[in-house]
């Protein structure tokens, strides 16, 4: 079954429908019959005009029910569109948040480091000690710019979304 659940139906030769077998919705196999045609234009009836006019009049319906159920499945999509769109951007809203938190951990981590360089060349605080601080402020500065990329990264899945 394709995507949008329609399938392009094609009749054998060319004709007027005379008879609709199935209504929007049935579920149909291979082999079903869907509709009755009429191979001639003349079938003997004397009131052939009052026959095509009513064919016509029942083709009119099959299309303005198939426009209807258009406009049903784009309003579906419409609203699946909308619904991604405010998800990502309550995400987008989360994740700033998260790099505000994680700034200010990285700028902690540099002020440390700044009280700390003073006590190492004094001898206070050992080479090892200075170290785990400055590999705690490259473990922050990397959690940060992670965020930045997934902040990037649903700002450009909005985008995608809205171009659709």
């Amino acid at each position: 079954m394709p995507v949008s659940g329609l399938v392009r139906v094609y009749a054998p030769d060319t004709g007027v429908v005379t008879a609709k077998k199935v209504n929007d919705g049935d579920y149909v196999e291979q082999g079903d019959e869907l509709l009755t045609i009429s191979m001639s234009l003349y079938s003997g009836c004397a009131d052939v005009r009052a026959k095509m006019g009513k064919e016509a009049e029942m083709k009119k319906d099959m299309l303005l029910q198939e426009i209807e159920r258009q406009k049903k499945v784009q309003q579906g999509e419409a609203q699946t569109l909308a619904d991604s769109v405010a998800k990502l951007e309550n995400q987008l809203v989360d994740v700033r948040n998260q790099i505000k938190g994680q700034g200010r951990r990285v700028a902690l981590a540099v002020q440390i480091i700044g009280k700390y360089r003073p006590l190492l060349k004094k001898g206070f605080i050992s080479e090892q000690q200075m170290i785990e601080y400055e590999n705690e402020r490259l473990n922050q500065m990397s959690q940060l710019d992670a965020l930045k990329r997934e902040e990037a990264g649903t700002i450009g899945k909005i985008t995608a979304l809205y171009r659709e």
